[in-house]
């Protein structure tokens, strides 16, 4: 049986029903194997990382200094996303997408 792909047209769709709520994406693993992935990019939906100074004067002894991370140059091919099984960030090439279903924002968990 021969795999199906989204056509690359309807990734602008996938990506803004990731931002509006939970997906079920399908896809194919660069192993061959099939993956479903419940993700999004949602934000309310994405932990924020603790500040480790909230609370602390500017001026407190107490502040820790927090290096930057390395920036990295976005892969255009590749899209990632929150996955909420994982609890964790994913990403799988837009190539590899055979199929995703939504489920409403009011009804995201």
């Amino acid at each position: 049986m021969m795999t199906t792909f989204v056509n690359q047209d309807e990734i602008p769709d996938l990506i803004a029903d990731l931002r509006e709520g939970v997906c079920q994406v399908i896809f194919q693993k660069v192993d061959g194997t099939e993956r479903v992935m419940f993700c999004t990019l949602r934000e309310d939906h994405i932990p924020q990382e603790p500040d480790p100074n909230e609370g602390l004067a500017p001026n407190d002894p107490n502040r820790v200094f927090v290096k930057s991370k390395n920036i990295r140059i976005p892969n255009p091919d590749v899209i990632s996303v929150w996955d909420l099984d994982k609890e964790a960030w994913r990403s799988f090439r837009k190539d590899s997408v055979m199929d995703w279903d939504c489920v409403l924002p009011d009804e995201a968990a």
